[in-house]
């Protein structure tokens, strides 16, 4: 939550997802088979979410950043 407060985004509960993968699809099936990945999208905890992605040659960077 550093990273949050540094830009003066001040929230009491964060979580975070990354994942690389070659495509959108593959993404979403590899964070949601990982438990701790899966158990932030789907919290009842988070009012917040900010999606990144970013394209390159071997496939895609995606962050999702949770907050309340």
């Amino acid at each position: 939550m550093g990273r949050l407060a540094n830009v003066g985004f001040l929230v009491p509960r964060a979580g975070e997802n990354i994942a690389f993968a070659p495509d959108l699809g593959s993404a979403h099936s590899g964070l949601m088979a990982s438990p701790s990945h899966r158990a932030n999208i789907l919290s009842q905890e988070f009012s917040r979410v900010g999606v990144g992605v970013v394209f390159g040659a071997d496939g895609l960077m995606v962050t999702q950043m949770f907050a309340t």
